[in-house]
């Protein structure tokens, strides 16, 4: 498996985060292994430093070209949070959600509501979402926010809230 990109170049991950383990050239394309003293979840190490970020992140959400990628280098040059490129993860996981909402009454079921209903569909795309925020979180071990910026996650507040219900939200316009 090929690590992250945590931001685009050394010199932007140095601009964002000063002491962050990605600004140093000799780090930048490392990522360290999953933290210890984990709990299992279907084989998957999962730390609790790991679901308490990943759980309360904050998003950075806008407009294109409003000043999101601005707000979260500001963000990411506090040394207690981090953040990488943007992920576009609800954008693409989101859109599940509708598809395993409940049938209307007399409606004919197919699709994956065939095979998932609402309350796993929502367990199982927040375990995508730590797993696919676990190495960003590794790579800054200091941190103790998570801090996410990706624009279009403006159009995805209400799904993003049923799968991280203590999301916080920062609304660039």
């Amino acid at each position: 498996m090929m690590p992250p990109v945590l931001l685009s170049t050394e010199n932007d991950a140095a601009e964002a985060n000063p002491a962050s383990p990605a600004a140093s050239p000799s780090t930048a394309s490392s990522i360290p292994p999953g933290a210890s003293n984990a709990l299992e979840h279907n084989g998957d190490t999962l730390s609790p430093r790991l679901i308490g970020m990943t759980d309360h992140p904050v998003f950075v959400v806008g407009c294109p070209r409003s000043g999101t990628t601005w707000v979260q280098r500001l963000l990411a040059s506090d040394p207690r949070i981090c953040g990488g490129q943007e992920s576009h993860f609800f954008t693409v996981f989101g859109r599940a959600l509708d598809s395993v909402r409940p049938a209307s009454p007399g409606g004919r079921i197919v699709g994956l509501r065939c095979y998932w209903d609402e309350p796993a569909m929502i367990n199982e795309i927040r375990r995508l979402w730590r797993l696919t925020m676990r190495p960003l979180i590794d790579a800054f071990p200091d941190s103790v926010m998570l801090a996410e910026k990706t624009p279009d996650h403006a159009n995805e507040i209400a799904r993003i809230l049923k799968v991280l219900p203590e999301a916080r939200f920062i609304h660039v316009i």
